[in-house]
């Protein structure tokens, strides 16, 4: 398991997709945890609990927007993703930060 990470909040709007995005992330070790819904994804940000959040592709800009808000004030790694292709991507470079 990587330790510098606390847990990583992926937000997104398709099922098939977060599922996939969640077993990569637990194929490399990282705790993870996805949400489908604003409201939920700003409660899980203020819970003190995450390190990183990662917004998929399917996520509308006025949310995309104010989830970067929320985390730059919480001092969060916000990451933007525009497709699960590029997911591994996203995991390479929060295990190098995390190491």
């Amino acid at each position: 398991m990587v330790t510098n990470v606390t847990k990583v909040l992926v937000v997104g709007r398709h099922p098939d997709i977060m599922a996939r995005v969640l077993d990569k992330f637990d194929d490399r070790g990282i705790p993870t945890q996805g949400v489908f819904d604003d409201s939920d994804a700003m409660a899980a940000m203020l819970s003190g609990e995450y390190s990183h959040i990662v917004v998929g592709g399917g996520v509308e800009a006025e949310s995309k927007e104010a989830l970067r808000e929320e985390a730059d004030q919480l001092q969060m790694a916000c990451i933007f993703v525009s497709g699960p292709g590029h997911i591994g991507e996203v995991i390479d470079s929060i295990m190098q930060t995390a190491a």
